[in-house]
């Protein structure tokens, strides 16, 4: 069974300048398989995997990396009316 990790803020400084490199680093150095972690960004904005990819890692390293495969993106506003345990339940799976 896969891992879900699901990172809050995704589109964040803290997302596309710690929490990205650190990942792919770690699926680069094979310390982590992507047949084991699906990482699922949640964030106000709404944006395409590849290009908080090419934000945070540049554009020839977000083309090779083993992240895209396993990074999906779910766009959703969590406000007072809006309970977080109602929308993690409409987060898509790989």
């Amino acid at each position: 069974m896969k891992t879900k990790l699901v990172i809050f803020g995704l589109t964040g400084d803290l997302g596309r300048r710690k929490l990205l490199p650190a990942l792919d680093s770690l699926l680069e150095k094979n310390e982590i398989s992507p047949d084991e972690l699906e990482v699922i960004g949640v964030s106000r904005r709404q944006i395409q995997p590849f290009e908080i990819l090419e934000s945070s890692l540049g554009l020839s390293r977000a083309e090779n990396s083993k992240l895209s495969q396993i990074l999906s993106f779910f766009r959703n506003e969590f406000s007072r009316g809006n309970r977080i345990q109602k929308n993690l339940k409409k987060i898509p799976s790989r």
